[in-house]
């Protein structure tokens, strides 16, 4: 399998955008549009030769890539384009932390296995658990991250206020964030 991006095309992501997310998780899609054109914002279609297999919405900092939105066709999950999506961008990335949020492993959901799968599949990619719950108007996700950078003796990981700034230049001030330590 060999994965190539595409930017500022966006023939597919659309609808998988909508079918892959909660109405209560999306940003509109407008907005993300428009924050694509801010530096370090990027909107990234990934194929495998002709086929697409997913997308990402990311935002790069000094340290850090955040990612906001990464989906696969349901028709191609469980067939290793996320790892390979993942691996890419972790390749591309090499001095980055690449942060994500998923749905917290809240027993008392309805989607509870599907949460534990997801949190496995990025523990396999070399995910940890920050240790952080970020809240916005989805509710509330916990952030994973992928390493820990050490740039001329000062440490760079997960950093909570730096992620809040990300978030308010991505939804340009619309969306509130907050982000909590969670309770050991």
């Amino acid at each position: 399998m060999v994965i190539t991006t595409k930017t500022k095309k966006l023939n597919k992501v659309k609808g998988l955008y909508l079918s892959a997310f909660p109405k209560h998780e999306r940003l509109p899609y407008f907005l993300l549009k428009i924050s694509s054109l801010l530096k370090g914002v990027k909107f990234t279609e990934y194929y495998d030769n002709d086929l697409f297999c997913g997308f990402t919405f990311t935002v790069e900092t000094d340290y850090t890539l955040y990612v906001f939105y990464f989906a696969i066709p349901e028709n191609l999950r469980g067939k290793g384009y996320g790892t390979a999506i993942l691996t890419h961008i972790k390749n591309a990335y090499p001095n980055k932390t690449v942060t994500l949020n998923i749905e917290p492993l809240t027993e008392n959901c309805d989607n509870y296995l599907e949460r534990v799968n997801r949190f496995n599949f990025y523990k396999r990619n070399g995910f940890y658990d920050s240790g952080y719950t970020v809240y916005d108007v989805g509710g509330g996700f916990t952030v994973l991250y992928t390493k820990t950078n050490v740039i001329n003796g000062t440490e760079f990981t997960f950093e909570p206020n730096k992620y809040i700034e990300v978030y308010k230049k991505l939804t340009l001030g619309l969306w509130k964030v907050k982000i909590e330590k969670n309770a050991l």
